[in-house]
């Protein structure tokens, strides 16, 4: 697999407060969850910054989104 098509396969890279939001849970939760937990979502660091792949994480967006925890109305 060469990198521009593994990049691709990510999908898009939500910030770490936007992905918090999405699953409703405290942006300090998912810092615990990167430090402490192997089942917590799939996260990149680039520098300084902790993006989280759309992609790998679909299942547990679509749970947070289905649960309510997102302010917007889910499809």
């Amino acid at each position: 697999m060469n990198k521009d098509s593994y990049f691709n396969d990510l999908g898009q890279l939500i910030p770490a407060a936007e992905m918090a939001d999405l699953l409703g849970v405290k942006p300090q939760t998912l810092a615990k969850w990167r430090c402490t937990r192997t089942d917590g979502p799939v996260f990149v660091k680039v520098g300084r910054a902790v993006l989280y792949p759309e992609r790998p994480n679909a299942d547990l967006l679509a749970a947070g989104l289905k649960r309510g925890n997102h302010g917007g109305t889910p499809e």
